[in-house]
């Protein structure tokens, strides 16, 4: 139920990964952008990097069958400088915003923006990067 979830959002975010804008949208982690064989890439920026929680699942009522899912999309925009960034967290908000991802058998609801962090500067890497967070709530039974 987690990958189904994972993959409603990222089906969403398909517009904007093609032409002309041309997001990168990474899932899960970096490593994904290669295989082990390879060796890795150049990154090309501004990119984002789609992450979740671990979607638990709970029940409202005193039956056994657990069907609530109560998730989190974290969704960060990373860029060479802040206006980067945020125009990364722009895109995405345009597109997810209370969208409702479709997910078989489920029923879902918008998409809702629940936190953000500011935008900063990681000075630990070489070139320094700018990176903001955005939190999405994800919901279903």
């Amino acid at each position: 139920m987690i990958r189904a979830h994972f993959d409603a959002i990222s089906v969403l975010l398909d517009p904007i990964q093609s032409p002309p804008t041309g997001l990168l949208v990474y899932t899960a982690a970096l490593d994904d952008a290669w295989t082990p064989l390879d060796p890795p890439q150049p990154m090309q920026y501004p990119y984002a990097v789609m992450r979740s929680s671990g979607m638990p699942v709970t029940s409202d009522r005193l039956a056994q069958w657990s069907n609530r899912l109560d998730g989190l999309i974290y969704m960060t925009g990373v860029g060479l400088v802040y206006d980067q960034a945020a125009w990364v967290l722009e895109k995405i908000r345009s597109v997810l915003l209370d969208a409702v991802p479709v997910v078989s058998g489920r029923s879902v609801a918008p998409l809702a923006l629940v936190d953000s962090s500011t935008i900063e500067a990681d000075r630990d890497v070489s070139p320094p990067l700018f990176h903001g967070v955005d939190v999405y709530r994800l919901f279903s039974v």
